[in-house]
């Protein structure tokens, strides 16, 4: 599926829909674009989900959530977009596990957590929003892995290594906390 705002803040969604991902309140796939949400400004597809971030700072989710990837505290799917997190000045989300920076620069993960990736210390899945790490100033997330750099210009980075991380000390394995990279 294909997630695209317009100028005017608009969020509009086409493409498969089997979860709900589109957040049209339906599971009907779409060939053309729909307007779904007002007031956005950032969106990130996952797989067969995703997550919007309104100008005022709440977080929106809709579509698949078998590993808590919406993070609406179970794995239930949503067909429409639903509140899930404020006080966020950006979001990514990649396969199964979603990143959000809030506006303290505490960064927040939910979602599958096999590797590792959401840096909570274990490899259980998070079906609500969790603090990570704090004075991020800026962080992306891999098929399996999570990275941020810190405001002192400090790059930390947990999940699935083989060199995804950039550890050349580590070569195979997970690091299921957040670990200083450079």
């Amino acid at each position: 599926h294909s997630l695209v705002i317009k100028s005017d803040g608009t969020l509009w969604a086409t493409g498969g829909n089997d979860y709900g991902g589109l957040g049209t309140g339906n599971n009907i796939s779409r060939n053309t674009f729909i307007q779904v949400l007002t007031g956005v400004s950032a969106t990130a597809a996952g797989s067969m989900y995703s997550v919007a971030l309104k100008t005022d700072g709440i977080v929106y989710a809709s579509g698949d959530n078998i590993n808590g990837q919406l993070g609406t505290g179970n794995s239930t799917p949503v067909n429409i977009f639903t509140q899930v997190l404020t006080g966020v000045n950006s979001i990514a989300t990649v396969y199964n596990h979603t990143l959000a920076l809030k506006n303290d620069n505490s960064l927040w993960a939910t979602g599958m957590n096999n590797k590792g990736q959401l840096g909570i210390g274990n490899t259980i899945s998070g079906y609500l929003f969790v603090p990570v790490l704090s004075d991020v100033s800026s962080f992306a997330c891999g098929y399996y892995v999570s990275l941020a750099i810190l405001i002192d210009g400090t790059v930390w980075g947990t999940g699935q290594e083989s060199g995804a991380l950039g550890m050349p000390w580590m070569t195979s394995g997970n690091s299921w906390i957040p670990v200083y990279q450079y």
